[in-house]
């Protein structure tokens, strides 16, 4: 019985992790106190995913750890990352790292349409950080990020993030080849 049950978790954890070593390697990175870009992230693979998103729902792990993990979720898998970055938006009492991960997040794994009505309370919001991280969010966003922003701009020209975001979009905007008609 007992060597059965042995196997039995064997198994499920073989079925889990394809390659026992990907775990070592999504926390290697993770803990890289260098840049780890896109591209080192996408070349771990799909099978990568179920590591980081079990390191995003670890709330033993820190919240820096994790906001990294979700940004990595993000590269790796979109679809994966989507419910996180959705939840962690709405919820107010998770750490600000993490949140600041998932609206830094929100318009490539949601979508820009999609991300615009949820990163806009975070935008206007009393949060100083959560409202700086989506005025740069939605300045990278596309051009419905950045007329939000312009206009959020104009009604709030205490907030300085948002002239600073605002300009970037403008500059982008303008640097943007322009559609042959």
């Amino acid at each position: 019985m007992r060597l059965s049950l042995s196997m039995l978790l064997l198994a499920t954890l073989a079925s889990a992790e394809p390659d026992p070593g990907l775990r070592g390697r999504v926390e290697g990175l993770l803990g890289s106190y260098r840049t780890v870009s896109a591209a080192q992230w996408r070349a771990l693979g799909k099978d990568a995913a179920p590591v980081l998103a079990s390191i995003v729902t670890d709330s033993t792990a820190l919240p820096t750890f994790r906001a990294r993990a979700l940004a990595a979720l993000g590269v790796v898998d979109a679809a994966s990352a989507a419910p996180h970055v959705q939840r962690l938006l709405a919820d107010g009492s998770a750490p600000v790292a993490l949140r600041s991960a998932a609206v830094g997040a929100a318009p490539g794994v949601l979508g820009e349409e999609a991300a615009l009505p949820v990163l806009r309370p975070l935008l206007v919001g009393d949060d100083a950080t959560l409202s700086a991280v989506a005025a740069r969010s939605l300045a990278r966003a596309g051009t419905g990020g950045c007329a939000m922003l312009r206009t959020e701009a104009r009604r709030r020209p205490d907030r300085e993030s948002f002239a600073r975001s605002a300009a970037d979009c403008e500059a982008r905007l303008r640097a943007a080849p322009t559609p042959a008609r």
